[in-house]
């Protein structure tokens, strides 16, 4: 699962790879400063690398946590302590849509992916 959505990071010489790159499927444009592609120093890319690996070792992203149809409990804001459905992620933020049983209908509610707990088994929507 890519971490920035839509950007690619490519060590290249742009003189000779550029023209390749441009072409690359699914490229809307490259990053560029005056005309120049953008230029991300090596000791940026090593850190993001170094965060990104930490991440993963503490179960991040959490987002693929739940499956469409789980029942969740949600731990925090104005909805603490109801359950719910979770429904789907919204793009690539920690927020995501949950179904919750207000005055007998389901009504989708937004929420940060951190304020869910799994409570069980999962229903069909």
């Amino acid at each position: 699962m890519p971490f920035f959505s839509c950007y690619l990071f490519v060590r290249m010489d742009p003189a000779d790879a550029l023209p390749g790159v441009r072409w690359t499927t699914g490229l809307r444009r490259i990053v560029s400063f005056g005309g120049e592609p953008a230029v991300v120093g090596d000791n940026i890319v090593s850190l993001m690398k170094k965060r990104l690996a930490e991440m993963a070792e503490s179960g991040y992203p959490k987002r693929d946590r739940f499956k469409p149809g789980e029942r969740v409990r949600i731990r925090g804001g104005p909805l603490r302590d109801l359950e719910a459905i979770f429904d789907r992620s919204l793009s690539a933020s920690d927020r995501v849509r949950v179904l919750v049983d207000i005055l007998g209908r389901l009504t989708p509610c937004v929420t940060e992916i951190g304020c869910l707990e799994k409570v069980g088994r999962r229903l069909s929507l």
